[in-house]
């Protein structure tokens, strides 16, 4: 089992044992024998912390919607080299093979499992000492946290576009809310799924501190972030506002991309405007490269141009390095200040403040912005022209953050901004129409076998 960093023999023990259970379906008597055998349940803060600190369980996350989103592209010969499973069939938008122990599917839900151990444990602890009750919040809250953001990009990933009109009906995930292993798995509703995220973020936001010196963990401002996330996922622009306006008042600070040499390799992790960092690996990804075309929509002055990507000089391939992370093999999928200045401006846009848009649109160009070249102020006169302008900066902001997929998702709604999506892969053409069934993942073939779930509408064999 190589999802796991050992933080203490505890911690690696427990995981191991409560996956293990967890994902092969085993009876409750088998768990009961294996945690007799081979681990003692935490009863301790500091090992709760410590499971909530497994760097390779919480901040790590996979993500097929990057994979499938359409800023970037794979050339044949990568795509032919990774074996073929549910990540390739994101690429293509189809099922080609069977699709099992898929690891968006399984490290979610062994995370959504270490999250209610913690939680079950923390009833069990006395907090009549006030120093105890301090830290007891600040682990409930992270918890409650990372169960939020599992369930939210689990929704982003297998259901269907949130829309209120139809969420009571529509098909949503697996609210697991418990550790015992013979609770059936069964899906909740979108309505309900989304009950639960808000629920958690609001509980969560009473209970974190306002400020965190470890960037691994959640705060007030991080947790106010991911309610507006969902919220503008939920096209509720007035509480996605309001929570955004919160993020900022706590950190409104940007990097000066004039400062940042453009043959840097990465931008860099824990950088000043990191709110929470976490990452996510796949090469499907981390090997994508973008079209010239795209690269043309930034205008002279612009800096994120160079430093955001490069050119390969024999070949001209243009491969991406905007990476707020050390490394180029992980991607930086956290929480960071532009894309808050990208969540205010839409919200002002699409509440018809667009004056206010435009200014905090401006604000964050003028800080990617070339010293030796003049900035002009974007402007707009009606909501429509600040919106288009707030999300092609968006498109030009976020790529390769893992925010792509979900945009295209809500924006499909919208006939102004749905697309049509093709790929030629190995000569043969690939189509994503706007609100297509294939816009919600297939569940893994081993879940469906094991029963409880049932597989989403157009992916039946």
């Amino acid at each position: 089992m190589t999802y796991f960093r050992s933080y203490s023999k505890l911690s690696t023990s427990l995981i191991l044992v409560l996956l293990s259970a967890f994902l092969s379906g085993c009876s409750k008597e088998w768990f009961d024998e294996k945690a007799d055998k081979q681990t003692t349940v935490p009863d301790k803060l500091a090992d709760f912390q410590n499971l909530l600190d497994n760097l390779l369980t919480f901040q790590q996350y996979p993500v097929l919607g990057e994979i499938a989103s359409d800023l970037h592209y794979l050339q044949d010969a990568r795509y032919e080299i990774f074996p073929k499973g549910a990540s390739t069939d994101a690429y293509i938008w189809s099922k080609t093979v069977r699709h099992d122990k898929v690891s968006t599917w399984n490290r979610s839900y062994a995370k959504v499992l270490t999250d209610n151990v913690i939680l079950e444990g923390l009833e069990k602890i006395d907090t009549s000492n006030p120093s105890v009750a301090i830290e007891w919040k600040n682990i409930k809250g992270q918890a409650l946290f990372n169960r939020a953001r599992v369930f939210f990009e689990l929704a982003t990933t297998y259901a269907a576009a949130y829309d209120k009109t139809t969420a009571a009906t529509s098909p949503g995930v697996v609210l697991r809310q418990t550790s015992d292993l013979t609770t059936p798995n069964e899906r909740s509703t979108l309505e309900k799924t989304f009950e639960r995220i808000l629920l958690d973020l609001n509980e969560a936001y009473k209970l974190l501190p306002q400020q965190v010196s470890i960037l691994t963990r959640p705060s007030k401002a991080s947790t106010a972030f991911l309610l507006a996330r969902v919220h503008l996922y939920m096209d509720s622009y007035e509480e996605t506002l309001r929570n955004i306006n919160l993020v900022l008042a706590q950190n409104s600070t940007l990097l000066d991309f004039s400062k940042i040499p453009s043959i840097r390799t990465t931008i860099g992790r824990y950088n000043t405007e990191v709110l929470l960092h976490s990452n996510f690996v796949d090469g499907a990804v981390t090997s994508a490269l973008v079209e010239r075309t795209y690269l043309d929509q930034y205008q002279p002055g612009d800096l994120r141009k160079t430093v955001f990507y490069r050119s390969t000089l024999t070949t001209g391939a243009i491969s991406f390095k905007g990476n707020y992370e050390a490394i180029t093999t992980n991607l930086f999928n956290g929480f960071a200040t532009d894309e808050a200045y990208l969540i205010q401006a839409e919200c002002y846009a699409r509440l018809n403040k667009i004056p206010e848009a435009m200014q905090v649109l401006n604000t964050l160009l003028k800080s990617r912005w070339s010293k030796s070249v003049p900035y002009i102020d974007l402007q707009a006169d009606t909501e429509l022209e600040a919106l288009q302008l707030v999300l092609t900066e968006r498109k030009k902001e976020l790529n390769f953050r893992g925010v792509r997929w979900m945009d295209l998702k809500r924006l499909n709604k919208d006939p102004r901004f749905a697309q049509t999506i093709t790929r030629q892969v190995l000569g043969q053409t690939y189509t994503l129409e706007p609100n297509s069934y294939k816009y919600s993942f297939p569940i893994p073939d081993d879940v469906i076998e094991q029963g409880g779930i049932s597989q989403n509408s157009g992916w039946e064999k």
